[in-house]
């Protein structure tokens, strides 16, 4: 909880959630109300980067490019908020034109994906098709990393369907909470 009771990291993980399903205007709506709110300073790149990468989607790329580059360029930010807001910038980088920057941006912030981080990590993927396909056309390249993001993806659907819950638990939850109301 944040000074206002607001669960702070449970809804940056709804924006998430939120872009993730593509409902941006859902999520811009969170990071808006998040962003009026008091957060730490790493919640606040955080929120600023998650918006940002939003704003890309939503194809307003000079928003995306302003906060995303206000975020990548802090000296507070940790890894895999530099993830998100790399990638954001090098998005709105590349559809400003901007494509130097774009690679650069890109090649700075390669070092750090990671498999772990599922939000980020994936549209770091994402980015890398373009920047492969478009940017620096390399095949071999293209095809490694098509490779890893099909590989990816797999891993993620083993994630989903291993944290699935039993249908038989749930039926007897509800059940459960169902006498516990009345």
């Amino acid at each position: 909880f944040n000074n206002e009771s607001l669960l702070v990291l449970a809804e940056i993980n709804l924006a998430k959630v939120s872009m993730t399903m593509g409902h941006f205007i859902k999520a811009s709506e969170i990071l808006k109300k998040l962003l009026a709110t008091k957060l730490s300073t790493n919640e606040q790149l955080e929120v600023t980067a998650l918006r940002a990468l939003n704003s890309y989607y939503r194809q307003d790329n000079i928003s995306a490019y302003t906060e995303s580059k206000q975020v990548y360029e802090s000296t507070e930010v940790d890894d895999r908020t530099l993830l998100i807001a790399g990638t954001a910038l090098a998005f709105a980088s590349y559809q400003l034109e901007r494509d130097d920057e774009a690679i650069s941006v890109y090649q700075a912030i390669k070092p750090l994906a990671n498999q772990d981080w599922l939000f980020a990590h994936t549209h770091f993927l994402e980015l890398t098709q373009i920047v492969y396909a478009e940017l620096i056309p390399n095949e071999n390249q293209l095809r490694q990393w098509t490779e890893e993001k099909s590989q990816y993806a797999q891993k993620r659907q083993m994630i989903k369907n291993n944290t699935l819950p039993d249908d038989d638990l749930m039926r007897d939850l509800g059940d459960y909470i169902n006498q516990v109301l009345k």
